[in-house]
């Protein structure tokens, strides 16, 4: 059984993080500016509606390929695939 809303919380949960620390210790490791804890907090906000259609499309992609039941236990590889197709944690002006 597929519980919807726990698998988009897991999901957002992953991007959160995953953006959380590209944004710190990713930029760091890419000769950019590091961002602070208020910063991340910040971007995360504004790209709440961008994080929310990633949950959207990842959700679409493994519904369609009858794959949901993957998403009970998504690893992070994947979550990042789809992440970096449409958030750069790793551009300079993302401030």
């Amino acid at each position: 059984m597929t519980d919807i809303k726990m698998i988009k919380h897991t999901l957002s949960s992953m991007i959160k993080y995953q953006l959380t620390i590209d944004l710190i210790d990713g930029r760091k490791d890419n000769d950019c500016i590091p961002f602070t804890d208020k910063e991340v907090t910040e971007f995360l906000i504004k790209n709440q509606s961008i994080i929310q259609s990633i949950i959207d499309i990842i959700y679409h992609d493994y519904s369609v390929n009858n794959q949901i039941e993957d998403l009970n236990d998504p690893k992070p590889v994947w979550i990042r695939e789809y992440v970096y197709e449409y958030i750069d944690p790793f551009l300079p002006d993302l401030k």
